[in-house]
């Protein structure tokens, strides 16, 4: 992939006033932003006006990307028949979630994924700037209202049985606290992205202060929501970014990323057969929890005894009524881990496309030259990983986002070096 790096305006361009002086801005970012802006805004601001303003985006943001001819990555092509897939796995099973309302929405997350690549490899990095400004406002906010609120913004009952034993679960901005992990981690490795270089001591400085300013709300906000996978997968994140501060890492020497992606299947499998004895000790003292995982193993094994029945296609995606059906219990509404509930949905084929996907990202890590990146963005997917294997997150379009900054990421520091060479 190549990349701009210049700064270069669009030819189509409003004429602002600030300070005194004409800014130009392109017309055409400001309504990819204005699409990004509120494809990812959290439900607890949705609104009917919103939602037509949404769509009206949508349609201007293809129409952007037909006019300069967008050519995706081959990530994002695999990312195309992931979403198409599981449409059509829906579709093909007759699920309640088959109908139009949800492939458009999976028509806007693609859209919205190009939209974002275009821009990076027309601007840089900087094309992600008013992203990472939108979301440090919200979750900003969302932080504050954690501390100024412990209990909840609101609270929703849940009924976990037929004999109707019901728990409170508390709700913030962006949600109870399983869904706040995603979006801090794009938080954060958008902020790596931004300011993890600087040419004089100053601008160093105020890069530093902004990571760790990022850090710290993120790393709070998993502590007071007690989110025990949030608080590790967060935690990986946050030390990559701050080993990156120092001028030599304890990771600079040669080292292959995709190592991870191995070891973590080895365990997955591991936790998820049921053979995780001797990972009693660690389990209990990093995660907080017992070896049925907040009883998710029985989950799991649901899960596996459905994909078995339907291995090639899957279900296809199933509605909270239809998840309660299918796997027994009035608590389940998804399999509790990403690649479980990947191979529910559309069977073998769709699980495999979600490993091409992970597994470009971590090829992509493995040909950085600056280890810095490298470690950051391996740091990224091991925080990404660790959510998936207790969460389902693909359902939310700032996970999609995320593993594209993490590709990004890699991508635009293997273009730098080689420009860098070239020179």
């Amino acid at each position: 992939m190549s990349y701009n790096w210049r700064n270069r305006t669009l030819k189509n361009t409003l004429l602002v006033w600030r300070e005194g002086a004409r800014v130009k801005v392109s017309v055409y970012k400001l309504i990819v932003f204005m699409f990004a802006a509120i494809m990812l805004l959290p439900d607890y601001f949705s609104s009917s006006l919103l939602n037509a303003l949404e769509n009206v985006l949508l349609i201007g943001t293809g129409c952007i990307l037909l006019k300069y001819r967008y050519r995706p990555s081959k990530w994002m092509c695999v990312a195309f028949a992931y979403c198409i897939l599981l449409v059509c796995s829906s579709y093909y099973n007759f699920t309640d979630k088959a109908n139009y309302h949800f492939v458009i929405s999976n028509l806007k997350i693609i859209i919205l994924l190009c939209a974002v690549e275009w821009e990076t490899k027309k601007y840089g990095k900087n094309a992600l700037k008013s992203i990472w400004g939108f979301l440090l406002i919200i979750l900003s906010a969302n932080t504050a209202s954690i501390v100024l609120f412990p209990n909840g913004l609101y609270q929703i009952d849940y009924v976990w049985n037929e004999w109707g034993a019901k728990d409170v679960m508390r709700q913030w901005i962006l949600g109870n606290k399983n869904s706040q992990t995603v979006w801090y981690l794009l938080l954060l490795i958008i902020a790596y992205m931004l300011f993890s270089d600087a040419h004089t001591s100053r601008g160093k400085l105020k890069n530093k202060v902004i990571l760790l300013y990022t850090i710290t709300i993120s790393f709070i906000t998993m502590l007071m929501v007690a989110s025990s996978t949030g608080i590790v997968a967060v935690a990986v994140l946050a030390v990559g970014i701050a080993l990156s501060f120092f001028e030599k890492t304890i990771f600079d020497f040669e080292w292959n990323p995709k190592w991870i992606l191995v070891g973590y299947v080895v365990i997955s499998v591991v936790i998820i057969g049921g053979n995780a004895t001797f990972l009693k000790p660690l389990v209990a003292d990093l995660f907080g929890k017992d070896l049925t995982f907040s009883n998710r193993t029985t989950v799991w094994l649901r899960s596996l005894v459905l994909f078995i029945q339907k291995p090639i296609f899957g279900w296809g995606v199933l509605g909270d009524d239809g998840m309660r059906n299918a796997l027994g219990s009035l608590s389940y509404t998804s399999a509790h881990n990403q690649f479980l509930n990947t191979m529910l949905q559309g069977g073998l084929i769709l699980f495999l496309i979600l490993i091409a996907m992970i597994y470009i990202i971590f090829d992509k890590l493995s040909k950085c030259e600056d280890k810095k990146d490298k470690l950051v963005g391996s740091a990224g997917m091991i925080g990404v990983l660790v959510t998936m294997l207790f969460e389902t997150v693909l359902g939310g379009t700032q996970c999609w986002v995320l593993l594209y900054c993490v590709y990004c990421l890699a991508d635009m520091s293997i273009a730098k070096v080689e420009a860098r060479n070239s020179n």
